[in-house]
This record gives C-alpha cells, structure tokens and sequence, in this order.
C-alpha cells in the first residue's frame, strides 16, 4: 500500500480497506490505459524485430511474462483504438493521478467509467463489423455499448457486443462451419432389403 501512501490494510476498518480498494483499483485502471499508447508505439516503429522477437506480442510475452493471447489482444487494442473516440473518452484519464484515500468525501477516486479489459470487448467487436456497415451505425453502436459497459461485466458485454455485430451486419453472422460439420451425420440402418440411408 506504499505505492498509494496508505497505512497498512491491518490497521483500517472495512471501510477504510473498501476505500483503499477503490483507490487501487482506479490506479490499476488508469496505468492500464496509460500503457496502452506506449505498447502502440513499440508496435508502429518496428522495435520488438529489433530486439529479436517476431512481433510487439511476443515481446510483450516475455518481458513482462504475459499470457500470449492477453499479449495479442493488448496489442491489437493498442493499434485500434485511436479509432474509437467514445471508448477512449470513457477509459480514466492517465494524466490524473489517483488521490489517496484519507477517509474524507473529497478523496474519493475518480469514477472509472471503462475499464481496459471491457475496452477490449468493445473495440474487438467494432473491429469485427464489416467494412459496409455505414460510419454513423459504427459510433451509434459504439456510444451505446460504452454506456452498457458502465454497467456489465466483461462477459456479459461480450453478449451484448455480438449482438450488437449480428445487428449491424445486415447479411448476418457467418456460419460457424465446425459447428456445421458437427451437426451433419450419416446414418447406414441394416434393412432386410439392404440398407437404410438417413
């Protein structure tokens, strides 16, 4: 609890270490969306192929001993979103440092609006929209889902988002063609004349 200042959690109550919570959780927030422009740049000048490493992701994976698919995925929303002004608005904003919690009404942390993870969905849905969907439709989606994400779980705006895509897109989602080979089967039923195909 240094990094905020704080006593330690031992000596509050619950509602000082509820407090303090908050206060770490925006700090979280807000260093997630500060790294976001940073891991962009390293992504756009090449550097990550001249420390030796294929791509940013893979860079990402090893310095910092991340998960691969969080490294793609944070790179991905990294390049994208500049794209998107609704979302970027809605993420707490990296120059604001996060005030310490001393117990008073006027420490409050900064209300964290979205977070990057549910930036992530977002921005990954936008990103699936096909090229013909009309700009206007795009950002009308977009201002909604950052409305819903102030109150959904990542999970659950990942529904929300699909469902959102399935609107937009006017010839539908397209087929899921494992799922489709999975549902065919051929059945050979012995008959006393022969063979039965269904």
């Amino acid at each position: 609890m240094e990094l905020l200042g704080e006593r330690p959690a031992w000596s509050m109550n619950g509602s000082e270490a509820l407090s303090s919570i908050d206060s770490i959780d925006a700090e979280i927030a807000r260093l997630e969306t500060a790294r976001l422009p940073y891991v962009a740049r390293v992504a756009e000048t090449g550097h990550a192929e001249e420390l030796g490493t294929r791509n940013t992701a893979e860079l990402l994976a090893f310095r910092y001993r991340m998960d691969p698919r969080k490294a793609h995925a944070t790179v991905r929303l990294a390049l994208a979103l500049p794209k998107y002004a609704a979302v970027a608005d809605a993420l707490p904003d990296p120059a604001v440092p996060v005030p310490v919690p001393d117990g008073t009404d006027d420490t409050l942390p900064p209300e964290v609006l979205l977070r990057p993870e549910q930036m992530g969905v977002i921005v990954s849905m936008l990103e699936k929209v096909p090229a013909t969907v009309p700009a206007e439709a795009l950002r009308v989606a977009e201002e909604e889902l950052v409305k819903l994400g102030r109150d959904m779980s990542p999970a659950e705006l990942r529904k929300a988002a699909q469902r959102a895509r399935d609107l937009l897109d006017q010839d539908g989602p397209e087929p899921d063609e494992q799922k489709a080979y999975a549902r065919e089967r051929l059945n050979l039923i012995p008959d006393e004349h022969g063979v039965r195909i269904s």
